[in-house]
C-alpha cells in the first residue's frame, strides 16, 4: 500500500492556505481531517500521530488508531484540542500530523496556526489567595499598552510597582512576594493606557494571611 493521503477538511485548514487564526485560550477547537486510501486495497493499521506541536497547542491524545479504510475509500476523524493562556498571541505555530503504517510507511501533513488576540482588558484574581507571601497575579490586553501593575492598602497608600512599561498582547504573570508587609487585604490596581491614549484600571483585593 503506497498511496494514503491526508487531508484538512474544514475549510479553514485546508493545506497551502496562511496561518489559520484560533481564538486566544479557546478550549473546544476541533480539527477535522479526512485520510483517503487512493491504493487498490484496505488499509489497515493505521495510527494518525500528532508529531509535532507547539507546547502552548494542548491535543487530548497524541495518538489514535485509524479504522480500517477500503480502496478507494475515506476516514473522518476529529482532534480536539486546546490553546493555553500562555500561548505567544500573534506568532506562527506548526503542528505536524502523520498516518503511520505498521510497515513504517509514514505521510505527513503540516498545520499553520496562529493564536488571536484576547478580546478584552483583564485583571485576574490572585492565585493563591488568601496567601502567604507570595501569590502570583496575572493580567491579559487585546494589544500592545503602556501598564503600572502596582499595590496598595485599603486606605490607598502604595506599597510598590511589581510590573511597568509596555507589553505585548496577551496573558502576562507577575509574583508578588509581601514578605515584610503585615497581615490584611490589600489592593491590586492594573492601570493601562492603550495606543490611543485611554486609560484603564482594573482592581482585585487580596488577602495575606500570616
Amino acid at each position: 500500500m503506497k498511496s494514503v493521503i491526508l487531508f484538512l477538511t474544514a475549510t479553514a485548514f485546508v493545506a497551502g492556505q496562511p496561518a489559520h487564526p484560533v481564538p486566544f485560550a479557546s478550549t473546544q477547537n476541533i480539527l477535522y481531517l479526512t485520510i483517503v486510501n487512493d491504493a487498490a486495497c484496505t488499509a489497515e493499521g493505521l495510527v494518525l500521530r500528532v508529531a509535532q506541536a507547539p507546547e502552548w497547542i494542548r491535543f487530548d491524545r497524541a495518538d489514535r488508531a485509524v479504522p480500517a479504510i477500503s480502496a478507494h475509500e475515506t476516514a473522518e476523524l476529529q482532534l480536539p484540542f486546546v490553546i493555553d493562556r500562555m500561548a505567544p498571541v500573534q506568532t506562527e505555530g506548526t503542528v505536524l500530523l502523520s498516518v503511520e503504517s505498521a510497515g513504517r510507511e509514514r505521510w505527513e501533513q503540516r498545520l499553520r496556526i496562529t493564536v488571536l488576540a484576547p478580546e478584552t482588558y483583564e485583571l485576574f484574581q490572585n492565585y493563591p489567595n488568601p496567601f502567604n507571601p507570595v501569590t502570583t497575579i496575572a493580567y491579559q490586553l487585546p494589544e500592545e499598552a503602556r501598564i503600572r501593575l502596582r499595590i496598595c492598602d485599603l486606605i490607598g497608600r502604595d506599597i510598590g510597582t511589581i510590573d511597568e512599561g509596555t507589553r505585548t498582547p496577551g496573558y502576562h504573570r507577575v509574583r508578588f512576594d509581601a514578605a515584610g508587609h503585615a497581615s490584611g487585604v490589600y489592593v491590586c490596581l492594573l492601570e493601562t493606557i492603550d495606543p490611543a491614549g485611554r486609560h484603564r484600571t482594573f482592581r482585585r483585593t487580596m488577602v495575606l494571611v500570616r
